[in-house]
């Protein structure tokens, strides 16, 4: 589902689409396959998911795919102090992880 949208589009990172066909409702088997095609045809080399996506399918498009993913905070919350220090922890939780992998 688009959680990261404005994200995306202040950092200029391009998607290649979601993993949710339906906002809250899990992707079905197909669904996943047809998004690991476009993904790997798009050489798409990380997938970004909130903390609440539910690590099963994560951990299978994984599988299919060998793109890793990364679950983030959503929302700005009281850990941060405002929406820049939001916007920079996640951006150096991408970076560690892109480094990782």
């Amino acid at each position: 589902h688009r959680e990261f949208v404005y994200y995306f589009k202040d950092f200029g990172i391009k998607t290649a689409g979601t993993l949710e066909k339906v906002p809250g409702i899990l992707p079905s088997a197909g669904h996943l396959f047809e998004v690991a095609k476009i993904a790997k045809k798009n050489n798409v080399n990380l997938v970004f998911a909130s903390l609440t996506n539910p690590r099963k399918y994560l951990d299978k498009f994984e599988e299919m795919t060998g793109i890793p993913y990364i679950q983030l905070p959503l929302h700005l919350s009281i850990d941060f102090k405002d929406y820049y220090e939001y916007q920079l922890k996640l951006a150096q939780m991408i970076i560690k992880n892109v480094k990782n992998n």
